[in-house]
C-alpha cells in the first residue's frame, strides 16, 4: 500500500511539473478564428436582369482574398434550396485557392427566394452564444421571400423570419448583414434583420456597386488595420509583415502601378513571390508579403474607397462603435497600441503619440476631437460621443501617428432619428439587484398619453415573455433580475405612439442584450444571481431561493460527510509512515507551483519589457 500510495503521489508532481513548463513555454492549443463570416448569394432568376454581367463574381472575389488567414469563412448559394459553394473552414491560402474559382458558378437559374431556409443551413452549426466568437452573415438578395406557389406560404415564412429566426441569431451573438441589389428586394425586411441583430444594411443601387458594398460588409464583419493613403502615397514601416492595397478603377482607367521606397516600378506582369497581383472588372487588389520599410506611391485614379489594409504585430485597438445608435445618445470610443495582443504602455512610447479623430456625416462635414489620455487605464485614449451627431449616417476615422509609423481605422453608424429611446441602469437599493431599463420619448414631439410600450424578454433557453410597460408618474420603466452566469436576455419592443399633431407613429427602438459583459459594467460587484430570470412575485421568488438554498445546504451536508469518510479511510489504510510521505509531496509540490509561478511571471514581464524595446527600437 505504501509503495502504491507513493507511486501515485510522484505521477501527481511529475504532471504538475510538466503542466508548468509547458505554462511557461509556448501555447499548444490552436487559437480560435478572429471572426467567423458566413455569406448566402442569391441565385434567383430575376438576377438575370438585375445582374446580368454576373458581377457577384468579382464581388464575392474581393471578399474572399480580403479575409484574414486566422478567419473562418463558408458560402452558400440560395434560391428554391441553400447549397453550399465553398464548405466552412478556415481562409488559408489553400481555402481561398479553391473558393475563388468556384465563384464563377454564381447562376441565376433559381425558381424561388428562400431566405428562411438559407438562413437555416448556413448556421445550423451555431448552437449557442459565444462571447468570444465574431459572427457574420452577409446576405445578398435582390427580391422578396418566395418560398412556394401556395397562397400565404411565402408570407409565413417570412413571418418566421422575423419571430423566429431575428431572435435566434440575437441568442447567437450573429450579426446580419443584409445587401439589397433592387428595388424590388424587401427592404423593409433586410433592414429590420440588419438593424435588429446589430448589423449592417445597404442598397446597392446597380451590380457596378457592388464591390464597394461587399468592401463595407467586410470592414463590419472583419475589422482590419490600415496606413492613411493621402495623394496617393503611403508609408509602411519595419513592424509591417504584409499589405494588401485595393484600387477601384474605371473600365477606361490606365493600368494600375505601384512605386517601392526604392523607386522600383510593379504592375500587374510583375513576377515574385512575394507580390500577389489580382485584377478584377472594377478594381485591383496587391497584396506584397514583406515590404520595404518607407514611402510607396501608388500610379492611378485617387478614389475614396482605395486604401491599404496591414498585417503588423503593432495593431491599433479601437473599441467597436454600435452600428446604430438613437440622436442624443451617448457612447464612448477607446483606442489603445498593441504589440502581440498587449495594451503598450510604456510613457516614453505614449508620449510620442499624436491621436486624433474626424468625424464626418453625409454631406462631407467634418468635425476634430483630440482623443484624451485615459487616467484609469494605462496605454489608452477615451472620447466620449453623441451629443454632436444627426441623423444619417456618421463616420469616424481615427488616426495614430507615432513619428514613424502610422495607423488608422474607420467605422460609420447609423444614426436613427428616434423620438423614443431606451436606457439601461442597475438598481441595487433594494433586497435584490435589478437592471431597470427606461423608456424615455421626447415630449416635444411625442404625445406622451398615446404611448404604447410592449417589451418581449427571451432568455438563452428559448423562454419568452411579453410584458406591457405601464407608466408610473409618467416614468415608463421595466425592472429584470440580472441572468444567471451562462444566460442573456434579449429585449425587443414594440412601441406605438402619436405626435403633437395626431400623427400615428411606430418609433424603432434598438434592442437591448444583458449578458455578462454589460452586467460587469452595471454592477460594479457582481450582483447576487437568482434562478428567476423574468419579473414575478415577490412570494415566488422568496420560495424559489428558500427551496434551492435548502437543497443547496443539503448537499454540502453529504459532500463533507463524503469527504470525512474517504480521509478515514485513507488514513486507517495507508498508516503514519505513508501519511508522511504524502504530505511531504503535496509540500514540495505547493514549493514547486509556488517557486515556478513567481519565475514564471518575472520571465513573462521581462519578456513583455524587451518586447516593447525592441518594438520601439525599431520603429525608430
Amino acid at each position: 500500500m505504501t509503495k502504491e500510495l507513493g507511486t501515485k503521489a510522484l505521477a501527481v508532481l511529475f504532471t504538475a511539473m510538466l503542466f508548468l513548463s509547458n505554462a511557461n513555454g509556448e501555447e499548444a492549443t490552436a487559437a480560435a478564428p478572429s471572426a467567423d463570416v458566413r455569406v448566402l448569394i442569391d441565385v434567383s432568376g430575376s438576377m438575370k436582369q438585375n445582374d446580368p454581367r454576373n458581377l457577384r463574381v468579382p464581388a464575392l472575389k474581393l471578399l474572399v482574398n480580403l479575409l484574414p488567414p486566422d478567419s473562418q469563412a463558408g458560402i452558400w448559394l440560395f434560391a428554391e434550396g441553400a447549397k453550399e459553394l465553398m464548405p466552412l473552414g478556415m481562409a488559408t491560402d489553400s481555402w481561398k485557392a479553391k473558393a475563388l474559382p468556384l465563384a464563377k458558378k454564381i447562376h441565376y437559374r433559381g425558381m424561388f427566394t428562400d431566405i428562411e431556409k438559407a438562413i437555416t443551413t448556413a448556421t445550423a452549426d451555431w448552437k449557442k452564444a459565444d462571447d468570444n466568437a465574431r459572427r457574420s452573415l452577409i446576405v445578398l438578395t435582390d427580391g422578396m421571400v418566395d418560398v412556394s406557389k401556395v397562397a400565404g406560404e411565402s408570407e409565413a415564412s417570412r413571418q418566421r423570419i422575423i419571430s423566429e429566426q431575428i431572435l435566434k441569431m440575437q441568442q447567437l451573438g450573429v450579426q446580419l448583414h443584409t445587401v439589397a441589389l433592387s428595388s424590388n428586394a424587401d427592404l423593409e425586411l433586410l433592414k429590420k434583420m440588419a438593424f435588429e441583430s446589430g448589423g449592417w444594411n445597404e442598397s446597392a443601387e446597380s451590380a457596378e456597386q457592388l464591390q464597394r458594398v461587399f468592401l463595407k460588409m467586410f470592414k463590419k464583419a472583419v475589422p482590419r488595420d490600415s496606413v492613411p493613403l493621402k495623394g496617393n502615397k503611403f508609408t509602411i514601416d519595419g513592424s509591417i509583415s504584409e499589405f494588401s492595397l485595393l484600387v477601384f478603377s474605371r473600365a477606361d482607367a490606365k493600368p494600375t502601378k505601384l512605386i517601392t521606397p526604392q523607386k522600383a516600378e510593379i504592375n500587374q506582369s510583375t513576377s515574385s513571390e512575394k507580390i500577389k497581383w489580382d485584377h478584377e472588372e472594377g478594381y485591383d487588389l496587391v497584396t506584397v508579403s514583406q515590404p520595404e520599410a518607407g514611402e510607396w506611391q501608388l500610379i492611378a485614379d485617387s478614389d475614396p474607397d482605395n486604401q491599404v489594409m496591414i498585417v503588423t504585430d503593432l495593431k491599433l485597438a479601437v473599441s467597436e462603435l454600435p452600428n446604430y445608435v438613437t440622436e442624443g445618445e451617448l457612447f464612448e470610443l477607446d483606442a489603445s497600441l498593441t504589440e502581440k495582443g498587449v495594451v503598450i504602455e510604456r510613457a516614453d512610447f505614449i508620449d510620442l503619440l499624436t491621436v486624433e479623430l474626424k468625424q464626418l456625416d453625409e454631406l462631407e462635414r467634418s468635425r476634430d476631437w483630440d482623443l484624451t489620455v485615459d487616467s484609469a487605464k494605462k496605454g489608452h485614449f477615451i472620447q466620449s460621443l453623441g451629443k454632436t451627431l444627426s441623423a444619417g449616417k456618421q463616420t469616424f476615422r481615427l488616426k495614430v501617428d507615432g513619428k514613424t509609423f502610422q495607423r488608422e481605422q474607420t467605422q460609420t453608424v447609423v444614426v436613427v432619428e428616434n423620438p423614443v429611446i431606451a436606457e439601461v441602469s442597475a438598481d441595487e437599493s433594494g433586497e435584490n439587484p435589478n437592471v431597470v431599463i427606461t423608456i424615455k420619448p421626447d415630449e416635444d414631439v411625442v404625445d406622451t398619453t398615446s404611448l404604447k410600450v410592449v417589451a418581449s424578454i427571451a432568455n438563452s433557453a428559448g423562454e419568452t415573455k411579453e410584458l406591457t410597460v405601464e407608466p408610473q408618474d409618467e416614468v415608463w420603466s421595466l425592472r429584470l433580475l440580472p441572468p444567471q452566469a451562462n444566460d442573456r436576455l434579449i429585449i425587443n419592443f414594440d412601441v406605438t405612439a402619436k405626435t403633437l399633431r395626431g400623427k400615428e407613429i411606430m418609433p424603432k427602438v434598438r434592442p437591448i442584450i444583458i449578458d455578462q459583459k454589460r452586467l460587469s459594467k452595471l454592477f460594479p460587484t457582481e450582483p447576487q444571481q437568482l434562478p428567476k430570470l423574468f419579473p414575478s412575485e415577490e412570494a415566488e421568488e422568496e420560495v424559489v431561493v428558500d427551496e434551492v438554498s435548502d437543497d443547496i445546504a443539503v448537499e454540502e451536508e453529504d459532500v463533507d460527510d463524503e469527504e470525512e469518510m474517504v480521509e478515514e479511510e485513507v488514513v486507517d489504510e495507508a498508516g503514519e509512515g505513508d501519511w508522511m510521505i504524502t504530505t511531504g509531496i503535496i509540500v514540495g509540490l505547493n514549493l514547486i507551483l509556488g517557486v515556478g509561478g513567481f519565475f514564471g511571471y518575472k520571465k513573462w514581464k521581462k519578456r513583455s519589457a524587451d518586447a516593447d524595446s525592441k518594438l520601439i527600437d525599431k520603429l525608430s
